[in-house]
């Protein structure tokens, strides 16, 4: 047995069982401290109204956009309805997402880690017949051999780690410095984000809290009327 029959030796069965449990992988392993004390991972970030907002502009707009397969016609060219990549990507790339579905999925992740994995399920005669989308967050490494073949270091949602030769996987990479990868935007942008998120989080504490500051004044003596009105009229102009 080679080493794809090693790696895919139950490829038949993966499939369905990614049809049940992709969509509750929703850890997020990807947590990135800030100097405000909050932290900031992807899709915690997503609770942030500005990420949120920026995040679903790109998703639907790159997902609205029409994604045709092309043949040229001398020096023309006219719709491959007859192309096998055709329907994948205009239609449906896999049983449970349109391709809308699936193009805001994948800019999504473009979007939040710079980076976007889908695996490429083929039939026996190589051809592309399905594509899913892999979560960022279970990518552990990706890496190149001596001959220069990409492998990436996958968690399934069964929890089991595999190298997969990026011969089955397409990706997807933003902005990056070695070819391999692209940055995390939201990695880059921790500390802005962070400030935006602990500043919304101190402004929700202080009107959940009506707006005022419980506590109790204490004195060792006994304070006059003019005293007790300067220590009111300081205490109020420092934190109302």
């Amino acid at each position: 047995m080679g080493i794809l029959d090693t790696l895919f030796a139950t490829r038949t069965e993966q499939p369905a069982q990614r049809r049940s449990n992709y969509w509750q992988m929703m850890e997020d392993g990807s947590i990135f401290r800030t100097s405000s004390g909050v932290t900031v991972s992807p899709t915690k970030a997503l609770t942030s109204a500005a990420v949120f907002a920026c995040v679903r502009i790109l998703a639907e707009t790159v997902a609205s956009l029409p994604l045709i397969v092309y043949e040229r016609d001398g020096r023309a060219k006219r719709r491959a309805t007859n192309h096998y990549l055709y329907e994948l990507l205009h239609d449906r790339p896999n049983p449970l997402m349109t391709s809308l579905e699936y193009r805001e999925t994948v800019q999504a992740h473009l979007a939040l880690w710079g980076n976007a994995y889908s695996e490429m399920v083929t039939d026996n005669s190589g051809r592309v017949v399905e594509l899913w989308p892999w979560r960022p967050d279970k990518m552990g490494r990706v890496t190149r051999d001596e001959s220069g073949r990409r492998w990436y270091y996958y968690t399934f949602p069964d929890n089991v780690t595999r190298w997969v030769p990026g011969d089955y996987v397409w990706h997807l990479r933003g902005l990056g410095g070695d070819g391999l990868n692209g940055y995390s935007p939201i990695q880059l942008m921790r500390q802005s984000i962070g400030l935006g998120m602990a500043a919304e989080e101190q402004g929700a504490r202080f009107f959940g809290n009506g707006t005022t500051l419980s506590g109790v004044l204490e004195h060792p003596g006994i304070l006059g009327d003019e005293a007790a009105d300067r220590l009111r009229n300081s205490w109020e102009a420092m934190y109302s």
